[in-house]
């Protein structure tokens, strides 16, 4: 996974923040909260699963 297969897959999840976030698929990741985690409330595919996971991981936490 890089952050071209992670765009690719997330789409428009990314925010312009950098942050994740989908109503429809309940996907709720906030780069600024004080106890990080994310909100998963859908049915994902093991893709969707690791590109979320390498975000939080890779980009996310970049953000000053």
């Amino acid at each position: 996974m890089n952050e071209k297969r992670a765009r690719e897959i997330l789409k428009d999840w990314i925010t312009p923040e950098d942050e994740l976030f989908n109503l429809s698929a309940l996907v709720s990741y906030h780069v600024d909260s004080v106890n990080p985690g994310i909100i998963l409330d859908g049915i994902f595919s093991v893709e969707q699963i690791e590109a979320m996971v390498w975000w939080m991981k890779n980009c996310a936490h970049d953000k000053p």
